[in-house]
């Protein structure tokens, strides 16, 4: 059955629909850009974004998109 997980397989807890083609992804934790410390930082191959998104008890709390379509397919993130 579509949807559903299989038995002793935990449920995805961030789903995009359709697919955002997800690539590079880093936990940042530097100390030069303090307003992204302790956020995930995602980029997106099909949709040319970059998604910040902040976790609270391993679950997405907060996602917002920033630089959509402004530099093209992201493949890496460092």
């Amino acid at each position: 059955m579509e949807g559903v997980s299989k038995f002793r397989y935990q449920d995805t807890v961030w789903v995009c629909v359709p697919s955002i083609a997800p690539s590079g992804m880093i936990f940042y934790q530097g100390n030069m850009f303090s307003v992204f410390l302790n956020i995930i930082i995602l980029g997106s191959l099909k949709l040319k974004r970059l998604y910040i998104l902040k976790i609270n008890n391993n679950i997405p709390i907060y996602k917002k998109i920033i630089l959509e379509n402004k530099i093209g397919i992201i493949r890496d993130i460092e």
